[in-house]
């Protein structure tokens, strides 16, 4: 698979945890080629970075957390160019 890339790897191991509300490890590695140790690098960048909750032998979505609502990461990213022009001044009424 081409996207073992881990940022990608990663996207898409979030993609599927939101759509089913958790995954398991094993099953994981063997849709992406890659080992199990692998995944749980994976995972815990994505614990690390607030998007995920460990369980035993996978993850969960972050408890209280909306499957439709991206975590903290993504969402920063969003809207760059007004939130650089509203902290620059530009967006205030005068």
């Amino acid at each position: 698979m081409s996207e073992n890339l881990p940022g990608r790897r990663r996207q898409l191991i979030l993609e599927r945890v939101r759509a089913a509300g958790a995954a398991k490890v094993a099953d994981l590695a063997a849709e992406f080629g890659v080992s199990d140790m692998t995944v749980r690098r994976d995972l815990n960048q994505l614990v690390k970075d607030g998007e995920l909750h460990k369980v035993h032998g996978g993850a969960e979505l972050q408890p209280g957390s909306s499957a439709d609502e991206p975590g903290f990461h993504s969402k920063s990213a969003l809207q760059l160019p007004e939130k650089a022009d509203h902290c620059n001044g530009g967006g205030q009424a005068g």
